[in-house]
């Protein structure tokens, strides 16, 4: 009966160190579902922290995004009115180019004109010369007559 009393002390005992090690387990198993807890809740956090984030980011995009179209429709406007001041400035130095031939041409007129009077003006230089001389021969042979 001993040999059963000890057999039975034996898993008495070996019961209680089941139930130590059980109630360990169970603290172990305890502290890992509230260290799981936080955790998960910390992980709910900064997902919700990312994707307000992202949503910021997004709404940033989204500005960014505007307003590049705006620069863009602008610089469309900016070169459509630069292509026509362009065409506008195109057609004001044409236009000056040809008053600019146009007073050239008078004033080749002019020079023409100017050369054409000189021209004449020296031939009646000349006329006048040969007069002169004519005169002046007529003169001598007059004297000439009257001397003899």
């Amino acid at each position: 009966m001993d040999q059963l009393h000890a057999n039975a002390e034996q898993k008495s005992m070996a019961v209680t160190k089941l139930e130590e090690q059980l109630k360990a387990t169970s603290k172990e198993l305890e502290s890992l579902k509230s260290h799981n807890t936080q955790k998960s809740a910390q992980s709910n956090m900064e997902v919700t922290h990312l994707k307000n984030k992202v949503n910021d980011l997004a709404g940033e995009l989204e500005q960014k995004s505007h307003q590049l179209a705006q620069v863009h429709d602008q610089l469309h406007y900016t070169r459509a009115k630069t292509d026509e001041d362009l065409i506008q400035f195109t057609s004001k130095i044409s236009d000056l180019e040809h008053n600019l031939n146009l007073l050239n041409n008078k004033m080749n007129e002019k020079d023409n004109l100017v050369s054409n009077l000189k021209n004449k003006l020296v031939y009646k230089d000349n006329e006048i010369n040969d007069l002169k001389d004519k005169f002046n021969s007529m003169q001598s042979q007059g004297n000439h007559m009257n001397k003899d």
